[in-house]
């Protein structure tokens, strides 16, 4: 049974990245190692839940080297489990516990990666000082209010459709996946957050309930219900803050009655 506590657990990440950062600085052909998310300028808010996110950056011409031999990473510690989830790299769990997700790039090939800006936990002397900074901005969502309740209520549906067709799994999904996304980039478009906690500009539902700690109760009704709660939570919150069309809340709402006849 593992009993580290928080400050253990943060003490081993941070200990953890350094040794890797190591292991890069003193393997042939690397350029960089990028720290990211709580491993990079967000290390203020690592917890016992973190894991590693980074990109270590080689030398053109050794991406597949470094992505088919991972000693730069199995020598700093005991590996219990690894897997190539992407084309660029792995998610790998070291066996006390340190989850780590990262990616290799070329150098010419970071200017077209996605990634939010980080830090640099080792670089080489003769790449610019300004690496850890994307090339690319995040896209921009469409924070168009109409938009956004358009989707929320047409997924909702077409979720109800599902629903009564039988086809439960894809009820949930348009219901208390696709619709709860499109409430939660709602509640961001139209509500100051709370908090000093950074969102992350690729995933809006992440840190939403720092950010929002008032709409605790609808998270917990639309994420932790059945798909018809979750429908129902969903219209009676966008009634009472916004002005969806009427026809397609009359419509919802008919289907609300049929589902809750049978």
């Amino acid at each position: 049974m593992n009993t580290m506590n928080s400050r253990e657990k943060i003490a081993l990440l941070k200990t953890r990245l350094a040794q890797i950062g190591h292991s890069v600085a003193t393997t042939p052909h690397t350029l960089a190692l990028i720290g990211l998310g709580s491993a990079g300028q967000e290390d203020s808010r690592m917890d016992a839940y973190s894991d590693l996110d980074f990109f270590l950056v080689v030398e053109n011409g050794y991406k597949l080297d470094f992505l088919q031999n991972l000693s730069w990473l199995t020598d700093v510690a005991q590996v219990a489990y690894s897997f190539k989830n992407t084309a660029d790299g792995y998610k790998l769990l070291y066996a006390d516990d340190v989850f780590c997700e990262f990616a290799v790039f070329e150098l010419n090939e970071l200017h077209h990666a996605d990634y939010a800006p980080g830090k640099l936990i080792w670089c080489n002397a003769n790449v610019p000082s300004n690496l850890a900074t994307p090339a690319k901005s995040p896209p921009k969502p469409n924070t168009e209010v109409a938009f956004l309740l358009g989707e929320l209520l047409t997924n909702i549906y077409v979720g109800l459709g599902r629903y009564l067709r039988g086809e439960r799994v894809s009820a949930s999904y348009f219901i208390q996946h696709y619709a709860v996304n499109r409430l939660i980039e709602l509640i961001r478009a139209t509500e100051d957050p709370s908090g000093n906690s950074i969102a992350d500009p690729w995933s809006a539902e992440r840190r939403f309930e720092a950010h929002y700690p008032h709409h605790a109760n609808l998270l917990q009704q639309c994420t932790q219900s059945n798909s018809i709660d979750c429908a129902i939570a969903l219209l009676n919150h966008i009634s009472s803050h916004y002005q969806p069309n009427s026809v397609m809340v009359s419509k919802i709402e008919k289907y609300l009655v049929t589902i809750q006849s049978i």
